[in-house]
């Protein structure tokens, strides 16, 4: 086996770290909020489905477009904490910016008018870009994941 190239074993662990990360970050905001509310007895029901939802979703992200999108660079490149962070925050973030950009004839979140007549105001392109960039923070964490399940070295013993 090339040096380079992980093990079956390591790049599963690599993809189960991916999705486990990016599936808890939804649960541990509604256990935060839940803990600052003091309503954590409510948010329970919002943590399981969140984290199931998380996971379906991560791993989709995984499969469609972070594993493809590692086999492809890393033939030319060495993976590397910033290029997996860059990965996954492209992984993360691209997919609703890209497929959910339909801004609808108009939306409107409080006060807030996100879109009129089909084309978004300045504040819905403004809450489009927010999303996305916490969805690409996520994946360029569950990248890091990534990144550090292959490139753990176990001491040999002695």
């Amino acid at each position: 086996m090339n040096q380079d190239q992980p093990s079956g074993r390591r790049l599963l662990a690599a993809i189960m770290s991916a999705v486990l990360v990016g599936a808890s970050a939804f649960p541990a905001y509604f256990i935060v909020t839940g803990v600052m509310e003091g309503a954590l007895e409510q948010a329970w029901f919002m943590v399981v489905a969140s984290f199931i939802v998380g996971a379906i979703l991560a791993a989709g992200h995984v499969a469609l477009l972070g594993l493809p999108l590692y086999a492809l660079l890393s033939r030319r490149w060495r993976l590397r904490w910033w290029s997996a962070a860059i990965g996954g925050f492209l992984v993360g973030g691209l997919p609703y910016l890209v497929l959910l950009n339909n801004p609808g004839e108009y939306s409107q979140i409080g006060d807030t008018v996100l879109s009129e007549h089909g084309r978004y105001t300045a504040a819905g392109w403004y809450r489009l870009f927010e999303v996305s960039a916490w969805l690409g923070l996520i994946g360029a964490l569950a990248g890091l994941a990534f990144w550090a399940a292959l490139s753990w070295r176990r001491e040999a013993p002695e």
